[in-house]
């Protein structure tokens, strides 16, 4: 599940989805809990890939049409068995206040993967997409947002040889 988790997450690294003012909030949270390493991958860090998505080897996908959606990429990771715990909680808690449900599943032994698709509410919102990947004693946040729909996401999963 591992290889297949890895293979997931490059292919969601350069996917897209939206950022509002609590996500962001709830992003800084984690990223505060001791044991938590955290990355944020701007817009304009996203830009100077541009539309080359030759610089990005994702197996089969063709990510070009999407590259160009990103306005950002936050991943967020623990490290010990306290913030395991910590951001579990704190993981399903935003994920019950925002009420979405997994437009994928997958359970292996004691991993869960999931995925969410959030839409943009308004004109000035970005989609988001999550893929959350609970182990044991890891978690894997990431979080995409842009200006893409959910047919983007369709559109790529087209191009899978």
């Amino acid at each position: 599940m591992k290889k297949i988790g890895r293979y997931m997450v490059l292919l969601l690294l350069f996917i897209t989805l939206p950022l509002k003012a609590q996500n962001d909030k709830f992003f800084q949270d984690l990223s505060n809990i001791k044991g938590v390493t955290s990355v944020i991958i701007s817009e304009t860090m996203l830009s100077l890939i541009g539309g080359n998505s030759d610089m990005i080897d994702i197996d089969n996908f063709d990510v070009k049409g999407i590259l160009s959606k990103l306005k950002s990429i936050q991943i967020l990771n623990s490290e010990t068995a306290q913030s395991t715990k910590e951001m579990r909680q704190k993981i399903q808690t935003y994920l019950d206040k925002v009420s979405v449900m997994p437009i994928m599943s997958v359970k292996e032994d004691d991993e869960k993967t999931l995925i969410y698709f959030i839409e943009p509410k308004g004109k000035k919102d970005y989609a988001q997409l999550i893929l959350f990947v609970d182990e044991t004693d890891e978690i894997s946040f990431i979080s995409m947002s842009g200006t893409f729909k959910i047919e983007d996401l369709k559109g790529m999963m087209e191009q899978v040889k």
